[in-house]
């Protein structure tokens, strides 16, 4: 038996298929009957939820399924500077040795949409950049 199986909880060690429907409610199973991880689970939908669902916020949310494993946003986090460069080269390194164990298998990706006032505003400024240098038409 590898060193991984022996960290997979007993009921999962046979699961092939994780694209499977059955794999699904399994996994649902255990984070129900796991009072933390249904603790967690709970707060970060029930927060997710009231973050998009405030009248004056119009959010594009978009889900992202990684097949091959997601890594840790590290530029996103960190800055696109050396120190996350090198710490997202680790991660993608990790993933490779264990992708269930280092990657994220899901992402959610939240981003407002831009307001009419912020549309104007880049319209005025892109039109302007034009003006300077002798684009404008």
């Amino acid at each position: 038996m590898a060193f991984l199986d022996l960290l997979k909880l007993p009921e999962t060690r046979d699961i092939k298929n994780l694209d499977d429907p059955a794999t699904t409610l399994l996994h649902a199973k255990i984070v129900r009957s796991k009072a933390l991880l249904k603790k967690l689970y709970s707060n970060f939908y029930r927060q997710f939820r009231s973050a998009i669902n405030q009248p004056d916020n119009k959010v594009l949310v978009e889900l992202v399924i990684g097949k091959f494993g997601l890594p840790a946003p590290f530029p996103l986090a960190l800055g696109k500077g050396v120190r996350a460069k090198i710490l997202l080269l680790i991660n993608l390194a990790l993933i490779a040795i264990s992708k269930g164990l280092f990657s994220y298998q899901i992402a959610v990706i939240a981003k407002p949409l831009p307001t009419l006032e912020h549309l104007l505003d880049d319209a005025f400024n892109t039109g302007i950049r034009k003006q300077r240098m002798g684009k404008a038409e």
